[in-house]
């Protein structure tokens, strides 16, 4: 599964990814809301930020937390005071308030978010926003082993470099498939503005990669226009996997660019209509194959280059009805969650006359929706469909789609069920479906066959206690089930079903921006692979729900 280890500039840090668990949500106060009823205008704003640790609580009040809060570099208030949807004089909507509490949440550098009114004398009202900072500065030096595969990754990075929000970072790593050193820079508030600038250089040992974006999203409902300019560039060898070996490998190029803007068209109430256009420009191109595992009876994928480039329009709908959970990718913070639908659809066409290889139209249709008929059960699902023209036929026909619910039993108990899957028409071979260890598979390796269909299903029961090691990480158990099984490219149809069951701990961090949970688990194969051991150990968290 995933073997990780990271150390922090005072002290250990694991290197985490998403893990899950859900709890009644949490009642949004009244007192807002009374007071846009009473036409209440905000006079004065009041920031506090809070550190780390918070050393009133005896359980971060140690040594530990005495010395991150000392080297601790705070958030700025400014940076704060960028991200709210009000200001002095402005009339109390309630609905501007909540939703800034969300937006100062989903900030990186923060990891809970509150805003409390405070009523004056002369009727106006005093807005307390108290936000509490993360740990953002990580110094990796860690082992991993997903899958029976193992990589090593060392370097340094801080997402809220000198209290101004901005991520830099640096590092170098090392897998099955090459070597990669990276240096990133972030910045949510570019030039102290709403728009969000990201560019990232790796120099891979078998080629280089770029990205570069900037970006004026809708921030809020009530956000009138929104623009993005981006682009990538890749060169390195493209593999081809089968029972975890790489079993074919290609030069593969890949370059790409997005220019586009939308607006607001109609809007009414909680809920908003968007429209936009685009630009793309999406090229491919391959080498030939080399085969290398002269033992494989793969057939290889067809290589096929291609330039695409053309105008699309785009049309969006949103629906706010958000609750804010607890427990869900982390532990004893607030996460919000839409209850509600959310679409997205792009229409397009490559042309000719812009340098296509393939003209025709093209589509991709993404849909999010959260239910909660109740306060101890919540489901959460999300698809995307995607297909555009190919030389005689539809190509890369993309149909995923995956569903997550949560019941919670007791404030300790609760159990969480996952279900995956996709379909595949013709798939571009960057784009096959695996099953295994990376999958949620956590019992066996990576990459077990390649295929144009796949499925995995998950269930767990999940135990919480009041347990909380140094201030750092709360306590949980886990006993799960999994099972998956892919649909191969070698014409034999669906492969065995691939299940696994075991149990282990489940550690909420609870300081970092760099993790959520993280999984010390012990896993029994029921279908083993050939040389596999009776049983898996891993550390971290591949788990998507």
């Amino acid at each position: 599964m995933r073997l990780g280890l990271s150390l922090a500039v005072l002290g250990l840090q694991c290197a985490l990814l998403v893990g899950a668990a859900a709890k009644a949500p949490l009642r949004r106060p009244v007192e807002w809301k009374g007071l846009e009823a009473r036409k209440a205008t905000v006079s004065e704003i009041v920031f506090h930020v809070q550190t780390v640790f918070d050393l009133s609580k005896p359980v971060d009040n140690n040594w530990l937390g005495r010395t991150a809060n000392r080297f601790h570099i705070p958030t700025r208030e400014l940076v704060v005071r960028r991200a709210l949807l009000f200001k002095e004089g402005d009339r109390v909507i309630a609905r501007d308030i909540y939703q800034t509490e969300r937006l100062l949440r989903a900030l990186d550098f923060i990891k809970d978010a509150k805003i409390l009114p405070e009523a004056k004398g002369d009727g106006t009202v005093r807005a307390h926003v108290w936000v509490r900072d993360a740990w953002t500065i990580e110094v990796k030096m860690s082992f991993e082993q997903v899958g029976g595969q193992r990589s090593m990754d060392i370097g340094v990075q801080d997402q809220n470099f000198l209290g101004t929000g901005k991520t830099i970072g640096f590092s170098v790593s090392k897998d099955r498939e090459r070597t990669d050193s990276q240096i990133l820079y972030r910045d949510p508030q570019f030039l102290g503005t709403r728009w969000n600038l990201g560019a990232d250089y790796r120099a891979l040992s078998d080629g280089s990669a770029r990205k570069f974006i900037l970006e004026r999203p809708f921030f809020a409902l009530t956000t009138p226009w929104s623009a993005t300019i981006g682009g990538e560039s890749r060169k390195s060898k493209l593999m081809i996997y089968d029972e975890s070996k790489a079993i074919f490998e290609t030069p593969y190029w890949a370059n790409s660019v997005r220019m586009g803007g939308a607006w607001a068209i109609h809007q009414r109430d909680d809920r908003v209509w968007r429209a936009g256009v685009a630009l793309n420009v999406d090229d491919r191109r391959y080498g030939s194959w080399t085969v290398l595992d002269p033992l494989t009876k793969e057939i290889p994928p067809l290589l096929d280059d291609r330039r695409q480039r053309g105008p699309a329009m785009t049309l969006s709908y949103r629906q706010e009805a958000f609750e804010s959970f607890q427990d869900i990718q982390g532990m004893d913070v607030p996460e919000d969650y839409n209850l509600a639908l959310e679409g997205d659809l792009e229409i397009g066409t490559y042309t000719r006359r812009l340098g296509s290889t393939r003209p025709g139209s093209y589509a991709q249709l993404h849909l999010t929706d959260a239910w909660s008929n109740s306060t101890d059960r919540l489901t959460l699902f999300q698809g995307t469909v995607r297909v555009r023209p190919g030389r005689s036929d539809k190509e890369n026909l993309m149909v995923k789609g995956n569903v997550s619910t949560y019941f919670q039993a007791n404030p300790t108990y609760q159990v969480a069920a996952y279900f995956g899957g996709s379909y595949l028409h013709r798939p571009d071979p960057e784009n096959l479906e695996y099953v295994g260890g990376l999958q949620g598979l956590r019992g066996y390796p990576n990459a077990i066959h390649p295929g144009d269909a796949h499925w995995v299903v998950s269930v767990e029961h999940r135990l919480f206690t009041e347990q909380r090691w140094w201030g750092l990480f709360r306590v949980g158990y886990v006993a799960f089930i999994d099972a998956g099984a892919v649909h191969r490219l070698d014409g034999k149809g669906w492969s065995p079903i691939y299940p696994d069951f075991g149990f282990g701990l489940r550690l909420g961090d609870l300081k970092s921006s760099l993790a959520r949970v993280i999984l010390i688990t012990v896993t029994v194969p029921v279908a083993r692979q050939p040389g596999q051991s009776k049983w898996q150990f891993g550390i971290g968290n591949t788990i998507q729900f």
